[in-house]
């Protein structure tokens, strides 16, 4: 998915179920733990998660995520991420499911697989005003005004440049 910065990504899960009745299946839900700094807010269904509550896990090939349990349900889940004000650029989520089968009465000889779906999430810079103070004085006729421009700066600065012009 892709949005604009500051505006908020939804992400629809859905076809969690299980074939086998005799299976367990766990989801979770994370992102990159590179990328975990740059999370505004994360709702899972009506539920604002907590970011504390992420648990770091490894993943294939070592790579870290920061993952929080899905519930389970049987149509579709929808969550909703929005990052840090300003951010612009990619985040990498991660949806992880584990089905186990212990077909024996001895649980400890189940079969346990996982399976990781990454995803990226693009939020695409826009352009943000400056702040600007002018203040002008009064002068006489055929006399230069003088014009001060004071506190100018970007509103964001990680994406964007600020050139000024004078003219006549």
């Amino acid at each position: 998915p892709t949005a604009n910065e500051d505006s908020t990504v939804y992400i629809i899960v859905q076809g969690l179920d299980l074939i086998d009745s005799e299976e367990v299946m766990t989801s979770s839900f994370g992102f990159n733990a590179s990328d975990y700094q740059k999370l505004g807010n994360v709702t899972i269904g009506d539920v604002k998660i907590d970011l504390n509550n992420f648990e770091l896990i490894i993943g294939d090939g070592g790579f870290e995520y920061y993952v929080v349990a899905l519930p389970l349900v049987s149509d579709q889940l929808l969550i909703t991420i929005s990052p840090t004000k300003h951010f612009s650029g990619t985040i990498e989520g991660v949806l992880l499911t584990t089905i186990s089968d212990s077909t024996s009465a001895d649980t400890t000889t189940g079969v346990e697989q996982k399976f990781m779906k990454k995803f990226k999430l693009s939020f695409n810079p826009i352009v943000d005003g400056v702040n600007i103070n002018i203040v002008t004085t009064s002068t006489e006729e055929d006399i230069a005004a003088r014009i001060s421009l004071t506190g100018l700066s970007l509103v964001d600065s990680d994406s964007e440049v600020l050139n000024i012009v004078l003219c006549d």
